[in-house]
């Protein structure tokens, strides 16, 4: 199984990505920012790990490529916005 990081924080588009994700037989492991993101998420993720959004720039790099057993970012994203 293919394993992706993502960041999750308010509206539906992480819930979607996620569900998309799942159909498609993929794990998620997601960073979800405390009083944004929906708890829907944790339901919907392989993994999830709560933090406040002041924490973000402490974790370079997660939960992208190395982090958490992730393999791929989602396509898209430029690498370096995750450094």
């Amino acid at each position: 199984m293919t394993r992706y990081g993502l960041i999750a924080g308010n509206g539906r588009f992480p819930l979607l990505a996620l569900e998309s994700a799942r159909q498609l037989g993929h794990e998620i492991t997601v960073i979800a920012i405390q009083e944004e993101a929906s708890r829907e998420v944790e339901t919907l993720a392989g993994r999830c790990h709560w933090i406040s959004l002041g924490q973000l720039g402490k974790f370079p790099g997660v939960p992208f490529p190395g982090h958490d057993g992730v393999q791929h970012r989602p396509s898209g994203f430029p690498q370096n916005v995750f450094r």
